[in-house]
């Protein structure tokens, strides 16, 4: 068995501003079996995600255009593929709400984000249904710890406080969502 070592930076940023080096936080992976890729999501570029070579994980595929998971060294993210609404798969994303940086404001709790080109001008990584709008969950932080599909749900476990408070005693929770709902409605 070979070993390669891999680094997660993406690619230079074209801004004028004053560049400072700042570490890369492996936030989430998960394998897309159908398509041979492998997901990879970072801190850097706001918390952008990547689709790589399962066979050869240097090359990068796809990078998201847009941030997609919490960008900070602590807070949790979790990704997994999915049946989504249209039947076809996409990569379903928890993410803990990170209250100030730019861009968070844009980024839902729980998403779904299209994993090939569908009809017309879709394209990777695009928001297939935006789930939670981040304002419902600004009072209560949640840390997604896994995430999976079964039957008709995609789920997601987490742990977060029993109610708003600081002293508020820490729960587990499963987190569902119907993988038909485009709205996620369902979100139980």
């Amino acid at each position: 068995m070979s070993t390669a070592i891999i680094h997660l930076a993406g690619r230079n940023d074209s801004c004028t501003a004053i560049r400072h080096k700042t570490n890369s936080h492996a936030k989430a992976l998960a394998v897309y079996d159908k398509s041979s890729q492998l997901i990879e999501c970072t801190s850097l570029f706001q918390g952008r995600c990547r689709l790589r070579n399962l066979h050869n994980i240097s090359n990068i595929q796809i990078e998201s255009p847009e941030p997609m998971i919490a960008n900070d060294a602590t807070s949790s993210a979790v990704v997994f593929v999915g049946m989504g609404p249209s039947k076809d798969p996409v990569l379903y994303v928890g993410t803990t709400f990170v209250r100030g940086p730019l861009f968070r404001d844009d980024i839902p709790a729980v998403t779904s984000l299209r994993l090939s080109r569908g009809d017309g001008e879709a394209k990777e990584f695009e928001l297939a249904d935006k789930g939670l709008a981040t304002g419902t969950e600004i009072s209560l932080e949640r840390k997604f710890r896994s995430g999976f599909e079964s039957g008709r749900y995609a789920y997601f476990a987490t742990r977060q406080g029993a109610t708003i408070g600081e002293d508020a005693p820490i729960q587990s929770r499963l987190v569902r969502v119907c993988t038909g709902d485009a709205h996620f409605y369902s979100y139980t």
